[in-house]
């Protein structure tokens, strides 16, 4: 199995202008040229001798051109990719981390030519494309059809499914009636990475609810509302008393964390509020609200995230334990939750392992080593983190890669359980689709998508406490101080 070390990802180093680096830059500009595939992703890179680029996503059905670049330089190209174990194989890294730091990213392998349905004669017109109803129901099923990463998890005949709901549109069907008829194939799919776009209609369905949709759910039953109700279709006072309910409730969850609060050091607030940091009773705790936002570019984001972990660590070199929060995490970037996490951590250590669906099965399993720091800054103590089921995605890879380490321990509800990164397809900006199309797994091989993250203390999440508690600290992190004080 592939393995990705995490800490020294080097990409040629390409610079200057005399006659040897010349030499050395088109020869691996010659090593770029060529055609680039990776069916796990229906996607190709073709890098052309004149320097032209073509980025082609395709079906077994069909195949069209989604970006081209008139000209590309290696050094350009150098910030997006890399050669793979050899130069028959890149991987596209920019969507997942910087050059020396990143998650696994796309690997495509070098072919002599482009497959029948990308060729000239038979690629689609996108910028001309007008679509029947059943073309872009029969399309959209398709891509599902071959990309999503395994129809057994909700035990769907997929194609059975597919022609039972087609058989209800023609071609004077309207957009709505295929919006609904896609939702109706994804729905039974419960995966928040699963959706369907069409004419600024957005529709997907979730494994499980989020707490936000907690709080809906409970507006919705004491006022007679339907749970799907719209912001927009409640009236003004319909509307202030959702806020009213969502504030209260949000703010009875906070009330249970700020009462373990110290009362005489202020909480430290930084990223603009997406992590929250204190020290109480020998205990440090962190509350990661994404792993996202924190900055414009991914270098950006990393040196951020490092500065604010390196601070955080430093302070509680004497803690006896340190507590992350992730309940109310959506997610984010992959290298974000990586990063992260190798502060809890002083040997390497194979924490999970990731492939795609290909055709019937899966790519090679490439398996995401995380690397210690290089300088002392690490917790090594008790680790606990908390999670629930609105964690979700990146902050779930998180909950997988801490969980991998022996100094951890999870407490709490089991996370989402939508691991895969997400893979887009657009046709036009009335037309896109996201799909899961990965697995992620433990060392051991565990699949936890659909399931979510286990936990080792098990804790709900976002239910009433009574006013009449006089202690009310959160449930969790009771939780943490009993297993502490035991």
């Amino acid at each position: 199995m592939k393995k990705i070390a995490l800490t020294t990802l080097a990409l040629l180093a390409i610079s200057g202008c005399n006659d040897s680096d010349k030499k050395k830059s088109d020869s691996v500009a010659n090593n770029y040229t060529g055609i680039w595939d990776a069916p796990a992703y229906g996607e190709l890179i073709e890098i052309n001798s004149d320097s032209s680029l073509n980025i082609y996503r395709y079906t077994p059905d069909i195949c069209w051109i989604e970006d081209s670049l008139s000209s590309v330089d290696i050094k350009t190209l150098e910030t997006k990719i890399r050669f793979y174990d050899s130069t028959n194989f890149i991987e596209r890294f920019d969507d997942y981390g910087t050059s020396d730091f990143h998650a696994p990213g796309t690997v495509f392998e070098k072919q002599e030519q482009l497959p029948y349905i990308c060729q000239s004669d038979n690629l689609i017109d996108l910028v001309n494309l007008e679509l029947e109803p059943l073309q872009t129901f029969d399309i959209i099923k398709n891509i599902y059809r071959h990309h999503y990463v395994d129809f057994n998890l909700k035990n769907i005949n997929f194609d059975q499914l597919a022609d039972s709901i087609r058989i209800n549109l023609s071609d004077n069907s309207s957009q709505e009636d295929v919006a609904i008829a896609l939702y109706q194939i994804l729905s039974p799919l419960e995966d928040i990475h699963n959706s369907i776009t069409l004419d600024n209609i957005t529709l997907s369905s979730k494994n499980k609810p989020l707490y936000t949709d907690i709080i809906r759910q409970e507006f919705a039953t004491t006022t007679g509302l339907p749970f799907s109700f719209e912001e927009d279709e409640l009236t003004e006072t319909q509307l202030g008393n959702y806020k009213q309910h969502a504030s209260n409730r949000i703010n009875k969850y906070l009330e249970g964390i700020s009462y373990f609060e110290p009362e005489d050091k202020p909480v430290q607030v930084v990223a603009g509020g997406l992590i929250s940091w204190f020290i109480n009773e020998g205990i440090g705790y962190i509350n990661i609200g994404a792993m996202f936002g924190y900055g414009e570019t991914n270098e950006e984001q990393l040196e951020s995230i490092n500065k604010i972990m390196q601070d955080f660590i430093e302070a509680n070199v004497n803690s006896s334990a340190v507590i992350i929060d992730v309940r109310t995490n959506f997610g984010g970037h992959d290298f974000i939750s990586l990063a992260i996490a190798q502060y809890f951590t002083d040997s390497e250590m194979h924490v999970y392992s990731k492939q795609a669906r290909l055709d019937n099965g899966f790519t090679e399993l490439t398996d995401v080593i995380l690397e210690p720091l290089e300088t002392e800054t690490y917790f090594n103590g008790p680790v606990y983190v908390l999670t629930s089921a609105s964690t979700v995605s990146g902050a779930e890879v998180f909950a997988l890669t801490m969980s991998a380490l022996p100094n951890v321990t999870t407490v709490g509800e089991l996370s989402q359980g939508a691991f895969s990164d997400v893979l887009d397809w657009e046709f036009s900006e009335e037309i896109k689709i996201s799909i899961a199309n990965e697995r992620y797994v433990t060392p051991a091989g565990d699949w936890y998508e659909g399931l979510g993250v286990p936990v080792d203390i098990y804790v709900p999440f976002f239910e009433f406490i009574p006013d009449s508690v006089d202690e009310p600290i959160d449930p969790a992190i009771a939780a943490v101080i009993a297993d502490l004080t035991n």
